[in-house]
């Protein structure tokens, strides 16, 4: 289903921008003019659908109309075109695609664009819907020999900021100090039961040992592994398990 939208200022109300959409683009921030984003940011927005239609032809006649109706009455809004642009789920081409990858290659976002990236992206989730949906994507998904070994040559010498240490370690100490519920242990429980099951592959094992070689664990790391070790079993024999 296609639909018109408007957006209104949430401070008076004035419709300042129309819209055709489907699915939740109505919603969105993306894909705005700078002109949107100064109204939006400076009286806050509203959504309205105002009707559905079938076709998307019909939806863009119904946009068209309703622009010029609000600029004959004199309402200022930050639409630049009359409507009727664009085709929703449109694909492109790969000649396309690789042109739009040639001319995005080598570009480096500005600090300034990057800041305002995370800014907008701070406490937003995505919906349980759209997690599914890419977790099936992902599932069961391969990377390339040579894709991994991109990603290995990037990180290659690469070393973690103190501050970004600190930021890690501080996540890591809020998602151990969560309590984990049955539903989620019984799952960890499954999956090690199911790995402990299945033998390894002799490429599994390959890059298991190869993984290992040169390292040595740091000793504060060892004494950590002992407390908690010793910690567990004082905790199990408490309980009347034995060791």
């Amino acid at each position: 289903m296609f639909y018109v939208y408007v957006h209104r200022k949430a401070d008076t109300g004035e419709v300042f921008y129309v819209g055709k959409g489907t699915g939740g683009r109505a919603s969105l921030r993306t894909g705005r003019t700078e002109y949107w984003r100064r109204v939006a940011d400076k009286h806050g927005h509203v959504v309205e659908i105002l009707e559905y239609f079938e076709s998307e032809k019909l939806a863009f006649k119904h946009e068209i109309a309703l622009i010029s109706l609000h600029r004959l009455t004199g309402v200022q809004i930050v639409n630049l075109t009359f409507g009727g642009e664009g085709a929703s789920g449109r694909v492109h081409s790969v000649a396309t695609k690789e042109k739009m990858s040639r001319a995005h290659t080598g570009k480096k976002m500005s600090a300034e664009a990057i800041f305002k990236m995370s800014i907008a992206s701070k406490g937003r989730k995505q919906k349980p819907e759209s997690i599914a949906k890419t977790a099936a994507a992902n599932r069961g998904r391969k990377r390339s020999a040579e894709s991994i070994a991109k990603t290995a040559a990037g990180l290659a010498g690469k070393r973690l900021s103190d501050k970004h240490r600190a930021s890690l370690r501080k996540a890591w100490e809020k998602r151990r100090s969560m309590p984990i519920s049955h539903e989620t242990r019984a799952r960890i429980s499954a999956a090690q039961r199911a790995r402990i099951r299945r033998p390894w592959t002799d490429e599994e094992k390959r890059r298991a040992s190869e993984s290992k070689k040169g390292f040595v664990m740091p000793e504060e790391s060892k004494r950590k592994i002992s407390e908690a070790l010793k910690r567990k079993f004082a905790e199990r024999r408490a309980a009347g398990f034995k060791r």
